[in-house]
């Protein structure tokens, strides 16, 4: 469902463009003024160059600005402080916030500090489940974590099999669970499941098991999901992860092997992007906590992930600019006091809020 836009009648608005000397804020400026004299808006402008012309991407010297006073009738001056700031980047943002109408006080979970922002990340697979950001971080909560594939529901009884398979990597070997290999160290899977029962649908499962990987010396796991029998992924495929409590054994009435409280994270991928395989976590055994991903690959086993190409998305997402780090900027830009406690401060960013993409969005936009 599409978001509602609220809109509002204005008699006057400033409006800030900043981004990289060359990011083209003097043009974008030029245009949004042009158009709103057009339409009949009375304008004055003001241009803000950087002081080095050339200087570095990203660098805070370099900064270009344009600011645009709109209004209903006649304008004099192009404002003091601007409603709305156009930051292209986090070095735009730091800089120019200052010249945005100040806030007051603001809270940011420290965990927003391993969440990066998803600008240019894929994200549309995603849908009806709660979700996360790619390269969210979830600690690991006790010694044990199961993974489930889920698939079939409100389908009739076919031949449809889907896969979930789990890479375990040491400095020196890796290891696989899956349909080929159901047993590993620290690795235990539920069996290899080719067709769904009538509109029920079925699921797999694989239990991992801390202190085993640990003694083993392993470094990460990764998890993937793949569709064997068919061109893609089942729609409506759950996958995640879970706590695991009680034995690993499936229902028959409905296929599911677990309490539903007892799921850390899942999501469901939508049926309008489909891809032959999925890669969607990473466990970090060293840290206990498992990086939420969704990295497409073709091909009817994990072996088609590539491990160098996992490799280079997790280093591209550490190297992201975070939430909390541009939240961080947005205090220190406006002059807000960061506090301890959320009942005292008048904006409050918590873990919860960042799992909300939608929420996120509209803090970037």
């Amino acid at each position: 469902m599409a978001q509602q836009l609220e809109i509002k009648n204005l008699d006057q608005v400033v409006v800030r463009f900043s981004g990289d000397s060359g990011d083209g804020m003097q043009l974008a400026g030029n245009i949004f003024s042009t158009v709103s004299a057009t339409v009949g808006n009375g304008i004055s402008t003001f241009p803000d160059y950087p002081a080095d012309i050339r200087a570095p991407q990203g660098s805070l010297t370099g900064v270009s600005g344009f600011q645009v006073h709109i209004g209903a009738g006649r304008v004099y001056t192009p404002g003091d402080l601007c409603d709305v700031l156009v930051a292209m980047n986090a070095a735009a943002l730091k800089t120019q916030l200052s010249h945005a109408k100040p806030q007051a006080t603001i809270i940011i979970d420290t965990e927003l500090f391993d969440i990066p922002i998803s600008v240019g990340d894929r994200s549309s697979t995603i849908q009806d489940t709660s979700c996360a950001l790619m390269g969210t971080r979830f600690p690991v909560e006790g010694d044990a974590v199961r993974l489930f594939l889920q698939w079939g529901k409100g389908l009739h009884a076919q031949h449809l099999d889907m896969d979930l398979s789990c890479r375990i990597s040491y400095d020196d070997r890796i290891e696989e669970c899956a349909y080929y290999n159901l047993t590993c160290t620290g690795a235990k899977h539920s069996g290899d499941i080719r067709s769904i029962p009538e509109m029920v649908g079925t699921a797999e499962y694989i239990e991992l098991s801390l202190p085993e990987l640990e003694k083993a010396g392993a470094r990460y796991a990764t998890f993937t999901c793949n569709a064997y029998s068919c061109g893609s992924l089942s729609p409506n495929l759950v996958v995640g992860w879970m706590n695991s409590v009680g034995e690993m054994t499936i229902s028959e009435k409905d296929g599911v092997a677990y309490d539903p409280s007892c799921v850390q994270h899942m999501v469901r991928v939508g049926d309008e992007n489909l891809s032959k395989g999925l890669v969607f976590g990473v466990m970090d055994i060293v840290r206990r906590e498992i990086i939420w991903l969704e990295m497409p690959f073709s091909g009817q086993t994990l072996r088609s992930a590539c491990r160098e190409d996992i490799e280079a998305l997790l280093k591209r997402l550490q190297k992201k600019l975070k939430i909390g780090e541009l939240l961080r900027l947005k205090a220190e830009a406006q002059g807000l006091e960061i506090l301890d406690e959320e009942n005292q401060a008048d904006e409050s960013y918590t873990y919860d809020w960042a799992l909300n993409p939608a929420e996120v969005s509209k803090f970037l936009y």
